[in-house]
């Protein structure tokens, strides 16, 4: 097995695993202020995480997997 072949499979396990941390951290910080995120008025805090995605797009995956989890436990899934 050659050295490129190393570096690519652990790169790509680095971006997932990061990609992975994103779409955790805005289920944790949602589900924890779920008082202020779920309702008629609706204030998440984790919408912040959305400005990643301007470093790199790899984010964007993160944080809409992130949104359709925080939204599943959710009656009227907003």
């Amino acid at each position: 097995m050659n050295n490129t072949s190393i570096t690519k499979s652990s790169t790509s396990i680095s971006e997932l695993s990061k990609t992975a941390l994103v779409a955790s951290l805005y289920v944790v910080v949602t589900v924890f202020l779920a008082v202020i995120s779920f309702g008629a008025i609706q204030l998440r805090l984790s919408e912040m995480l959305n400005y990643l995605a301007l470093y790199h797009k790899r984010y964007v995956i993160g944080v809409t997997v992130g949104v359709i989890i925080a939204n599943l436990p959710h009656p009227l899934g907003s």
